[in-house]
């Protein structure tokens, strides 16, 4: 579990598939995907993670607003890796605002 955990300051977890699953929760809303899960470790403010990499893992809108939001509570977060993700300009500008 990442909740907690104080001497984890890197994460990689590209290429990883982790949004995979993303079209279950379209279906069925309490279906919590592999980025929600990994937003919700995150929003609980004890991990000092300095680097996040999710890149090429199928991330798409729902998800990266809910990463989005948990990382407003990272302020150790300096590196951020999203790239070849699926979530479009919303959630992008939502990840740019709770990073400033």
């Amino acid at each position: 579990a990442l909740s907690g955990n104080r001497s984890l300051i890197e994460l990689h977890l590209c290429k990883n598939m982790i949004g995979q699953a993303e079209e279950r929760n379209l279906a069925n809303p309490d279906f919590l995907t592999g980025p929600e899960s990994i937003a919700n470790s995150l929003a609980s403010g004890e991990i000092v993670l300095t680097m996040l990499d999710l890149s090429w893992n199928f991330i798409r809108k729902e998800s990266a607003i809910a990463l989005g939001s948990a990382l407003r509570d990272l302020p150790s977060l300096t590196d951020l890796r999203l790239a070849h993700n699926c979530f479009g300009d919303e959630p992008t500008q939502y990840l740019a605002a709770a990073l400033h």
